[in-house]
């Protein structure tokens, strides 16, 4: 049996994209193919959690890069690198098959074990280490100042190495190649999925009755429900939202954010300097999302800067038509187009809160073509996003025959 190792910078318990991906990833590799393979996960953390622990029956191993020293700091990508590094030597089975969605660890794979690696870039680390930089105050400026030109060295080290490098989008292999000047058949597309079972549609109004007095928020049962799901962080575009609702303050709109993040005082701040408490809802981190996309009208997600947006998938599986920007290099980068059909399951916008405003305002009216776009959306995702189709896609980049059980 050959050993599969799934490679991010998080994992539970903590929450967010990446850690859904490796999450899927492993229980699909578990559940499907466990005759020919057996599944272990590699993250890391800075916090006092068990060094390896079964989580869902997968081992799931933790490189703890916590500083101590200041020059720990001012070098922390070269540092955690060689912490990963150092366990690598220590527990990894050479001959087994790498999938890393974090560039530290594509560097030791481009290095070590390149024929059987394939990094799948989430976002150019530099291009949302320049976002984060300009949310933070001088002395973290200067931090970031310091550390940014590292990040660039390894994520380049990684990229032009001679390992398998994919992207998730179109949009992103566009990207990618333009900004490490890597030709665009070095790259390839690999489409993510999503858990068709966990994510579904809404069966009745009962269920959704029942969800809504599970959330604390039975009024809501008559009202234009709005969701956005994400990371509370300067590229997700949150702003756009609060504007948005400024502009409508309808009666019966009302929008649930549920995420936590480095801006969630901020922007809750913002809802109460606007008046709009009883309008916008924060529900913080929630681990039972899917009952939010399965109540929701429809799903917004305003960033300016995403890899692919897996949270477009658990929306559309769920039923819930979406709206996402436009991408319009470089100041917006998605990959909305790839996943939403204009008017057919979602809308999608330029990034201006009228806009915005207007698309809610048409949807409030036209419920019947709405609830059209809410059969599309499950349809397209049955189509294109299956964990099934993009594991074998991997498993056939690595050099294996695909035969699940």
């Amino acid at each position: 049996m050959k050993k599969v190792y799934l490679l991010s910078n998080s994992y539970l318990p903590e929450f967010g994209g990446l850690v859904s991906y490796l999450h899927n990833v492993s229980g699909i590799l578990k559940s499907e193919y466990k005759s020919k393979y057996d599944v272990e996960i590699i993250t890391l953390t800075n916090k006092d959690l068990n060094p390896t622990e079964i989580i869902n029956g997968v081992k799931v191993n933790r490189v703890n890069f916590k500083k101590k020293f200041i020059f720990q700091y001012l070098f922390s990508p070269f540092n955690t690198v060689n912490k990963i590094k150092s366990f690598f030597n220590s527990h990894i089975e050479k001959d087994a098959l790498f999938i890393t969605r974090h560039f530290y660890f594509a560097y030791i794979l481009g290095k070590l074990y390149p024929e059987n690696s394939i990094y799948l870039v989430p976002v150019i680390a530099p291009k949302l280490q320049k976002i984060h930089e300009s949310q933070v105050k001088w002395i973290k400026k200067i931090y970031f100042k310091i550390i940014s030109p590292q990040i660039h060295y390894i994520e380049k080290k990684a990229i032009t190495s001679g390992m398998n490098i994919a992207v998730l989008s179109e949009s992103k292999r566009s990207e990618l190649s333009d900004f490490y000047n890597v030709p665009r058949d070095r790259i390839i597309v690999v489409p993510p999925g999503v858990d068709i079972k966990r994510f579904r549609p809404i069966k009745s109004t009962d269920e959704k009755n029942k969800i809504l007095k599970k959330i604390s928020r039975t009024n809501d049962e008559n009202k234009f429900l709005l969701l956005s799901v994400c990371r509370l962080s300067k590229e997700k575009n949150l702003q756009l939202l609060i504007n948005t609702m400024d502009k409508l303050r309808h009666e019966n709109v009302i929008l649930y954010i549920v995420g936590s993040g480095d801006m969630e005082l901020e922007l809750k701040q913002q809802v109460i300097n606007k008046g709009l408490q009883d309008h916008i809802i924060f529900f913080g981190q929630r681990s039972d999302v899917e009952d939010f996309y399965r109540i929701a009208n429809l799903f917004i997600l305003p960033s300016v800067y995403e890899g692919f947006g897996h949270v477009f998938l658990e929306a559309l599986s769920s039923g819930t038509p979406c709206i996402g920007l436009k991408s319009s290099p470089p100041n917006v980068i998605t990959a909305t187009d790839e996943i939403i059909n204009n008017n057919l399951n979602g809308f999608i916008i330029n990034n201006n809160s009228q806009e915005l405003t207007d698309v809610v305002k048409q949807n409030l009216i036209q419920i019947n073509a709405l609830l059209k776009m809410r059969e599309h959306s499950r349809e397209v995702i049955l189509e294109k996003f299956t964990w099934n189709k993009h594991i074998n896609t991997i498993l056939h980049i690595l050099g294996e025959k695909i035969d699940s059980n």
